[in-house]
């Protein structure tokens, strides 16, 4: 799942400088599924299976090639593999600063041969672990990883990063875009090969040493992906579509969506405004978009596909599917408050959070 497109609805999403912003879970779509009119859609609502309980702060899981499910608990923070058949689950690593240990662990990524690789936050490391959850070594990455810091890897072992800033530094101004970088593990260079539109976020100095935020509440969001041999993906927010990339081909861009975003209205900015006067942050400026996201994230299949979280206005926990053209193809509908956080060989991962912040991990066939 994407940091672009993992802002969850009426919950504060950190950026840059530790400055909140907020979004809106609801939406009025148009009464029509599908965002490309002419593709039929095939409406699934499958069966859900529980195979894990008691984790916390998973954003990602993967499947190694024997099965095995690999994770990250941030919370804790631990790398933990689960043996989904025997309801094993063993977990490594602590919180410290030492080999094998743990800051603030990102995503976890799936290299050749197995091998797990964890970034921490901030800063260039990427710890390297076994199959098994021993630490092996500890590689630097050619850009610095903060919070807003996106990893992902292809099956050819090249590793993709999209930072938080062009300069990688936590907040450097307004950006237009950013850069979709490819590296080899242990490379101190980058090349970029593709950009993904930046949140919509400013920062200026006042001149007396402070820095005044411009952040802008329902602004569309935007995610980002890696399938397969290096094709690249972007879940656009506004203009809504998904485009793909090969890593050095000529892009494809996909269909615009025909839903219609609802619009922003006076309660919603009143409710912004009391959230934003309660953090008290004195240096935050609000400029308000004029329509709600269509979605809230998004994350890319190994196999080639987008699946997209719509904010549905009936309250409904929906995913639309798109292939490497851009076209809907599913229209998934699972229990409330479940996300999409994984795949395996035939299998959907999704994480479900109860009241007390505690998760558990259910797998879903596709057969």
């Amino acid at each position: 799942m994407t940091r672009f497109a993992n802002l969850r609805p009426w919950i504060f999403c950190s950026i840059g400088l530790g400055i909140s912003c907020i979004l809106s879970s609801g939406c009025d779509h148009a009464n029509d599924t599908r965002p490309d009119a002419p593709l039929p859609v095939v409406n699934w609502s499958p069966r859900e299976r529980r195979i894990a309980d008691s984790l916390i702060g998973v954003e990602r899981v993967i499947q190694l090639s024997t099965g095995v499910l690999g994770l990250v608990e941030s919370a804790r923070p631990v790398l933990t593999l689960i043996n989904s058949d025997r309801r094993l689950v063993q977990r490594f690593g602590r919180r410290g600063s030492g080999p094998g240990e743990f800051n603030d662990p990102g995503p976890i990524v799936l290299l050749p041969g197995d091998t797990l690789a964890v970034p921490d936050r901030p800063g260039r490391h990427l710890h390297l672990f076994s199959p098994q959850g021993e630490y092996v070594r500890t590689a630097d990455l050619p850009y610095a990883a903060f919070l807003e810091t996106i990893l992902f890897s292809d099956s050819s072992g090249f590793l993709y990063l999209v930072p938080s800033t062009p300069q990688g530094g936590r907040i450097a101004g307004r950006h237009d875009s950013l850069p979709f970088l490819r590296f080899q593990l242990d490379s101190r260079a980058a090349d970029t090969v593709w950009t993904v539109p930046a949140e919509e976020i400013g920062a200026f100095d006042t001149g007396d040493g402070g820095v005044l935020v411009t952040t802008v509440p329902f602004a569309p969001v935007h995610g980002v992906g890696v399938s397969g041999r290096g094709l690249l993906w972007r879940i656009l927010g506004s203009p809504a579509r998904v485009d793909t990339k090969p890593g050095s081909g000529q892009a494809r861009i996909g269909p615009v969506w025909s839903l219609k975003p609802a619009r922003v209205t006076a309660e919603d900015r009143d409710s912004v405004l009391g959230e934003f006067r309660q953090s008290r942050w004195p240096n935050v400026r609000l400029r308000f978009a004029e329509t709600k996201p269509i979605f809230d994230e998004s994350i890319v299949a190994p196999w080639g596909q987008a699946w997209v979280h719509m904010l549905d206005a009936q309250g409904r926990n929906r995913y639309l599917v798109f292939d490497s053209a851009g076209r809907s193809i599913r229209n998934v509908q699972f229990s409330k408050g479940n996300r999409v956080v994984g795949f395996g060989v035939g299998e959907v991962y999704l994480i479900h959070q109860d009241l007390t912040g505690f998760e558990t991990l259910i797998r879903v066939s596709l057969d």
